[in-house]
């Protein structure tokens, strides 16, 4: 056991002279958003997940600890590559900071990008809204991904994907800080001034993560493609269902997430289904992977489910 401890904070500290940004999440419910995977029990209490998960180069950390009997406490872990779901962030943030075995921390590792405030896991009120565009995002790092200077992201409920606002200045500070949950700003800030990581690391940092065993690991759920997100560098996914996705029919428009690394694994391009010459973008569906047309533009005839032009 003793053996065990060294070495977890030997690995601590060669982390902590590189080069690792974590951001809170956010605090969601257990065992739930575990979705049936198991948690790792730490050697220590005092060793941290963000550091034992940044060390395999995975983007996610979920961290649950549990008090004991004696009076102690138990750590456990999980590292993933996949975002929590929102149908199980709870309303109180203040839950995870209070020990509560009933939650689960979940923190992101995001080169240059911080908590905008000294004050952690504290969140802003949003009453008057944002002066600047609304994004819908499927996760705080999609929305930290579009943004320059500073991302805010907003829960409305667990029911409902968070929204992303884009910001230059601060104008959320002229409000209250809250606790974080439901409709309340999670405040990100883009840390201009450190020196950017050169294209070398990050294709490094990328290689290494999707360089372990496809079988080891399982991106998305119930059979969904993870596909690689335009100019996304090959280090964002989104999981999706290509039997039926009208703009990634039959396969991932941008090809599969980390198949290029396998040079035995093939991945089959998707095909744009409202691409297709002469469809008309309310007459064409995608059905088992193929796109089937209904109805055609002028000059084309329906022929097997397909537009084919016509000879004038």
């Amino acid at each position: 056991m003793l053996s065990a401890i060294i070495a977890y904070f030997i690995i601590t500290l060669v982390i902590s002279a590189t080069k690792a940004d974590e951001v809170f999440i956010g605090c969601y419910s257990y065992p739930g958003v575990l979705e049936g995977q198991t948690m790792e029990k730490m050697p220590s209490a005092d060793i941290s997940c963000f550091n034992h998960c940044i060390a395999s180069d995975w983007p996610y950390t979920l961290d649950r600890v549990v008090p004991r009997n004696d009076g102690g406490l138990d750590r456990y872990c999980l590292c993933s590559v996949e975002a929590p779901s929102v149908e199980f962030m709870v309303g109180n943030a203040d839950l995870c900071s209070a020990n509560d075995p009933s939650v689960v921390t979940v923190s992101a590792n995001v080169p240059r990008w911080r908590w905008t405030d000294d004050l952690d896991r504290t969140c802003w009120g949003v009453d008057g809204g944002s002066p600047s565009l609304y994004h819908p995002v499927n996760n705080a790092l999609e929305c930290i991904n579009i943004c320059s200077r500073y991302a805010l992201v907003v829960y409305k409920d667990n029911n409902s994907p968070p929204g992303c606002w884009c910001e230059g200045f601060r104008w959320w500070e002229e409000t209250i800080p809250v606790t974080c949950g439901f409709n309340v700003a999670f405040t990100y800030e883009f840390k201009f001034w450190e020196t950017q990581p050169s294209s070398v690391a990050k294709r490094q940092a990328r290689e290494k993560r999707l360089s372990k065993p496809e079988n080891s690991r399982s991106y998305c759920l119930n059979g969904m493609k993870a596909c690689n997100i335009l100019n996304g560098e090959g280090l964002s996914y989104e999981c999706i269902d290509v039997s039926t996705e009208l703009e990634s029919c039959g396969g991932c428009l941008h090809g599969e997430f980390g198949k290029y690394l396998n040079k035995t694994s093939q991945s089959v391009t998707g095909i744009d289904c409202t691409s297709l010459p002469g469809v008309t973008l309310s007459g064409v569906t995608c059905s088992d992977g193929v796109c089937v047309s209904s109805s055609c533009e002028e000059g084309y005839a329906l022929h097997n489910g397909a537009c084919v032009a016509t000879l004038n």
